[in-house]
């Protein structure tokens, strides 16, 4: 609707008996047009060796240069979660999970003041190498301008940071019978490929929890213990880069936690460290950080899993030896396993099932008999029997019900051409699907004016899986509810695009220059398109939403920049009387390929040209 009034607005799907299946809420807001644009020229990416400027231009939309006016700048600092593309299966010193600083840290916020200069021009000059890490880091770079009507323009751009190179390790994550801990590291760049000659030291530390009673007020019978955790270096040695992955190797003598850890630094002496900690398992006797009361830790070896894969959970045991009930709340009722604790630790092997999507509770019940003669005659009965437990999520992916969805077309285009775009739907083996696919194409600067909404349909069709699980023994308090406390795994990003993605509103804009809801795919998975493209000069973001069969959804996204080889930027006088004599002026710009020879021709309606027309 053309003429919509401002407010909030509410989209509702009724179904054939009347009822309200799904709702969406929009909100119309009013805008005064600028009338001038203003444009922030930065990369996409840089080193974190080296300063770098961020380039203004403002101009006006009937043509002209905003000159000797005021701009205000704003420099701030986010954490940017970054890796080398095209390297899969490595840990690396850019993630803060892995690296030995977690916490971000950053010079404060750089505000500015200055003027256009007389071509509409401003500079400001950032520097990454005056930060305490070389952690990566995004700069939100935020310039105002204000108009000679007092009106400000605001535009945002952004530079992501990367240090000029980062570690990369890969090591198994647990280890069974392990004698020797083997590993690759690599050293790579920015751009993904591998470096050579860069001096690497590889160290091997054995984690240990030592824990202690300490000196208190004993008359109210509760013994407070205090555990350190104690790292032992086992083994290091020193390592130079190659243009391939770097094969290393440690001894091991006994069973327990290992962390294994890279460290090298750059030209200006900060240093890049990742550590990754891992679990070999023997026949020694275990110890683990003392647990809060009444639980304990249990671990997997990955973060996520596919049905049909194994899941082994190490149930850190505060007893060296006991016995665990594991309980499994399937959809289809409580599944009971026993394991058996030697050492301090057990294993337990999960067979993930499909039905289990998106997550399963496993809970875990240790349990512990009377310790004949220990402390018969104490005050405080040490070797009562005991019941401990813990719970842990285990993640199952829906890759059944996925649906991988990918765009094929041409980056860049010209205004008013009609391109290919091919829609592919695979699942999660990359067999082909056939399906239906809703697809469109939005303007950027439409999707700046707010945030988007969701687009996989997957989650509102999975519903959200809850434990009820109460944990009661007669010997001891009431548990409740089983705590839990797990890191989230860090698929932020997945469904929502960067909020500080700002683009400047510009004067006039087709927003939505294709839509088709119902595009067919055969069993090849594959489907062509003609998509027209409109004559204005932007980046329009791709979307699709594809279904296959009754529980197979997937989202892809894409983008395409509409641009010219050349342009021209029209410098007219704003105001005009008749019989008025002037010079239009016009300058070309070459956005695309290099430069060379050119030809200008100029027409004009109610004006009577003086001079050629064509130069």
């Amino acid at each position: 609707q053309d003429d919509a009034p401002t407010g909030r607005f509410a989209a509702s799907f009724r179904g054939k008996k009347d009822s309200t299946s799904c709702t969406v809420d929009f909100l119309v807001e009013a805008y005064k047009l600028p009338t001038f644009e203003t444009n922030i020229h930065v990369p996409d990416i840089m080193g974190s060796d080296a300063p770098f400027e961020a380039e203004l231009t403002a101009k006006y939309y009937a043509g002209g240069k905003v000159t000797k006016q005021p701009v205000r700048w704003r420099v701030t600092q986010y954490p940017y979660s970054w890796t080398p593309a095209g390297i899969e299966g490595y840990y690396y010193s850019s993630d803060g999970r892995f690296a030995r600083e977690s916490r971000f840290r950053s010079t404060p916020a750089l505000v500015r003041s200055g003027k256009t200069d007389t071509d509409g021009h401003a500079q400001i000059r950032i520097d990454p190498t005056i930060e305490p890490t070389a952690q990566p880091r995004t700069y939100v770079i935020e310039a105002t301008v204000t108009g000679a009507d007092d009106q400000t323009v605001t535009t945002t751009s952004r530079v992501n940071v990367v240090p000029a190179f980062v570690l990369g390790l890969k090591v198994p994550r647990y280890i069974e019978n392990a004698k020797e801990i083997s590993g690759q590291l690599v050293v790579a760049s920015p751009s993904g490929t591998l470096l050579s000659g860069q001096a690497v030291t590889a160290r091997l530390i054995h984690r240990q929890w030592h824990s202690h009673l300490q000196a208190t007020d004993f008359t109210d019978g509760v013994a407070k213990y205090v555990t350190d955790v104690v790292d032992v270096p086992v083994g290091e040695t020193k390592l130079t880069s190659t243009n391939a992955p770097l094969a290393f190797e440690f001894p091991l003598e006994r069973a327990g936690v290992y962390v294994v850890e890279l460290e090298s630094h750059d030209k200006l002496g900060r240093a890049q460290v990742v550590r990754v900690d891992l679990f070999a398992g023997g026949k020694d006797a275990m110890s683990w950080e003392r647990p809060k009361a009444g639980v304990f830790e249990l671990t997997a070896d990955k973060s996520r899993y596919s049905p049909g894969e194994t899941a082994s959970i190490i149930i850190q045991s505060p007893f060296q030896s006991a016995s665990a009930l594991v309980i499994i709340e399937t959809p289809k009722g409580n599944r009971y396993e026993w394991a058996r604790v030697r050492g301090g630790v057990a294993t337990y092997r999960l067979s993930i099932e499909e039905k289990w999507v998106p997550r399963v509770p496993v809970h875990v019940i240790l349990m512990r008999g009377r310790q004949e003669g220990e402390t018969k005659n104490l005050t405080l009965d040490l070797g009562k029997p005991s019941t401990v437990a813990s719970m842990l999520w285990v993640e199952v992916a829906p890759v059944e019900n996925q649906v991988e969805v990918s765009l094929d077309h041409v980056d860049r285009s010209l205004p008013g051409e009609t391109i290919d775009l091919k829609v592919n739907l695979a699942d999660s083996n990359g067999r082909p699907l056939a399906g239906n696919v809703t697809l469109w194409a939005v303007d950027k600067a439409v999707l700046a004016l707010g945030k988007e909404q969701q687009l996989d349909p997957l989650p509102d069709f999975i519903d959200a899986r809850q434990s009820y699980l109460v944990v009661r023994d007669t010997r001891n308090d009431v548990f409740g509810l089983l705590p839990y406390d797990q890191m989230p795994g860090g698929d932020e990003g997945e469904y929502d695009d960067d909020p500080l993605d700002k683009a400047t509103i510009r004067k006039l804009f087709q927003p939505v220059p294709y839509y088709e809801p119902y595009i067919a795919v055969g069993t090849s998975g594959q489907k062509t398109v003609k998509v027209k493209l409109p004559d204005n000069l932007t980046i329009f973001k791709l979307r699709a939403k594809a279904t296959s069969g009754a529980d197979r959804f997937g989202v892809g996204k894409s983008q395409i920049k509409v641009r010219l080889p050349v342009i021209v930027q029209p410098a007219l006088p704003r105001f005009l009387r008749p019989h008025d004599k002037f010079d239009a002026v016009a300058i070309g710009r070459i956005i695309e390929g290099g430069g060379g020879p050119g030809v200008a021709s100029i027409q004009a309606e109610g004006l009577q040209l003086a001079g050629k027309t064509k130069r």
